[in-house]
């Protein structure tokens, strides 16, 4: 009876272990329905529309498909982690949509993923 309930919790961890493991970031969503995902690990696509550098944090903010004052998703590169300027105003002047992965969350009603890596952002 021990081997049977040793058997069946091995069985049962195999079949769930994996699904715990993976973080489900092919998932491809648009920028504009990114405050419908708030808390999910997936893919935002837009195109650049502004990059502002903040003077008080220098943080980096890319908003993607709208203006500063009408922003519907911002990808942001804490300052401390030094991000590639140059690189991400080339992205801008290509004017090809990205994609952003990683964890949406919510920052004063902004739907936003924080980069911490150039890998998070693929063309």
């Amino acid at each position: 009876m021990k081997n049977l309930f040793i058997l069946l919790v091995f069985i049962l961890t195999v079949q769930w272990l994996p699904a715990q493991l993976t973080d489900d970031t092919s998932v491809s969503i648009a920028a504009e329905n990114a405050k419908n995902h708030v808390g999910e690990s997936v893919f935002v696509t837009g195109t650049i529309s502004v990059i502002i550098v903040s003077r008080q944090t220098t943080n980096v903010y890319l908003y993607l498909d709208g203006n500063l004052k009408n922003a519907i998703f911002a990808a942001v590169w804490p300052g401390t982690n030094d991000p590639p300027v140059k690189l991400l105003q080339n992205l801008i002047s290509n004017q090809d949509p990205i994609s952003v992965s990683g964890k949406i969350i919510a920052e004063k009603n902004l739907p936003e993923i924080v980069v911490s890596s150039w890998s998070q952002i693929k063309r």
